[in-house]
């Protein structure tokens, strides 16, 4: 095999071993009703401390809910400081402006957990250390590296702009690259679960 040839198939190889890598699944479990759209308009939401997570999740999710037909709004751009615990800001919101369906992600879930900086044995006495030294044995370093990807798990609620909730689903993910893939993930499984009940 030639030198360019074998460059080329090395190349393609290496592709689809990245693509394979990056692949996701994410599954759907119905809690609540059954998906019911009146329309194809849909205020798009997510419910996160974190605007930064909110913006990466609408942003990555758009494109799938567009590339089934729906005209799409994401609640950043509209109301960027929306967090609160109903939803009476969105329905005013999207009443006021055409918009009859909302449907909310919970995304706190996907926020990591807070590091433990100074654990309680540490600080306990007056044990003073002037250095850290963190070693991990090798074993436990395998398993950590070894473990099945995390699942990312987030509620989904779809409702009318009166308020009613039509559906409530929960959504499993194994993807643990970063928001943008679990939200790619996440929104071609439920804009394709949309599209087939609508």
């Amino acid at each position: 095999m030639s030198g360019p040839t074998r460059m080329l198939l090395s190349s393609a190889l290496a592709g689809v071993v990245f693509l394979t890598g990056c692949a996701s699944t994410s599954d759907i479990a119905t809690r609540y009703g059954a998906i019911s759209l009146d329309g194809n308009t849909l205020l798009l939401a997510t419910r996160s401390p974190d605007p930064q997570v909110r913006k990466r999740w609408e942003n990555a999710c758009e494109p799938a809910f567009r590339k089934q037909g729906y005209d799409v709004t994401q609640s950043f751009t509209v109301l960027p400081a929306w967090f609160a615990t109903g939803t009476d800001e969105l329905e005013r919101w999207a009443s006021a402006n055409g918009i009859r369906n909302i449907l909310v992600a919970e995304l706190t879930g996907l926020l990591p957990a807070p590091p433990n900086y100074n654990p309680p044995e540490v600080l306990s006495g007056n044990n003073m250390h002037h250095d850290v030294q963190i070693m991990v044995p090798a074993r436990e370093y395998r398993e950590t590296r070894d473990a099945p990807q995390a699942n990312q798990n987030i509620e989904v609620n779809l409702l009318n702009n009166e308020g009613h909730i039509l559906w409530r689903a929960d959504m499993v993910t194994r993807e643990a690259n970063n928001i943008p893939a679990i939200a790619r993930s996440q929104c071609e499984a439920l804009a394709r679960a949309l599209r087939q009940a609508g």
